[in-house]
This record gives structure tokens, sequence and C-alpha cells, in this order.
């Protein structure tokens, strides 16, 4: 299993970030995520929100620059599930909606200033692909279980 450092930035390269080790992905983000030590135990029972938040926050950016000519349902989808993210994070933590939503924002506008972040043969999309290949149904699926029991948001376990 991977530390909360470790999996964020293999999740930052793996998604086509630019993640240096010792690079914090959540410098602009929910501010208690790394201060509060409540948010670096382990969930393994419905899986590690931050982790899951982050995974929907990159997808919803690579969708936008990349294929937004797909489906209306799969953005509407991805915003959903952002927001009841968003929700549940700030009902379970100290963390803001306003700073949630600005680190979001920050990585739309970084992935849309990416190089080569939509090559058809690049890791960013072969992820983007896994994820979506579950659909519009599968992702609210998947949001409802990850939110369904009331916890602090953790980041570990992540991919």
């Amino acid at each position: 299993m991977l530390g909360s450092a470790a999996a964020a930035g293999a999740f930052l390269a793996l998604a086509g970030g630019h993640a240096q080790e010792g690079d914090n992905p959540f410098d602009s983000g929910p501010p208690t995520a790394q201060s509060n030590p409540e948010y670096t135990r382990i969930d393994s029972e419905r899986g590690a929100v931050l982790c899951s938040w982050m995974i929907v926050t990159e997808m919803r950016a690579l969708h936008r620059r990349c294929h937004a000519d797909e489906p209306p349902e799969l953005t509407s989808s991805l915003d959903r599930s952002l927001d009841r993210f968003h929700t549940f994070i700030v009902a379970n933590s100290d963390d803001t909606r306003d700073a949630l939503e600005a680190r979001v924002a920050s990585r739309l506008a970084e992935v849309d200033a990416e190089e080569g972040v939509c090559a058809p043969d690049g890791e960013a999309e072969r992820f983007y692909q896994l994820f979506i290949s579950q659909g519009a149904t599968g992702i609210d699926e998947m949001t409802e279980f990850a939110l369904a029991v009331p916890r602090p948001p953790v980041l570990n376990p992540c991919l």
C-alpha cells in the first residue's frame, strides 16, 4: 500500500500531471488534508474519499480538455459526482466548498494549458478511457457507493 504522498504523486504522474517527489497536490486544495493527522488514516471500507475526489477532478479536467464532444450525460455525471464529493467533504471535515472548488478550477486550468495531455496513446488518456468505460450510470453508482457512509475524508488507500 502506498503512502499518501507517494500515492498522490503516482496519481498525478499517471493522470498526466508533472508531480515531482515531494510535491503536494493539496497545496491549493483541502486546507486540512495534510495538517490534520485524521485525514491520513486509511479507509479500506468504502475507499479514500480524497483520493476518489482527486481522480474525479482529474477525469473532469481531461473530459473538458479532450472530450468535450462526448455525450452530455457523461459531462453531467462528472459534474454531479464532483458536487456530491464536495458536499460530503464539507459535511465531514473542516474544508470549505470554496477551497474545494478553487482546487478543481486550478486543476482544470492546469490541464487546459498542458501540452500533449490529449495524446491518444498517453497515460492520461488510457486512465480516462478506463474510468469512463463504466459510463454515466457507473460513475453515479461509484459515487453513491463511495459516499454512502459518513466518515472523515482521507487520502489512503489511493491507487
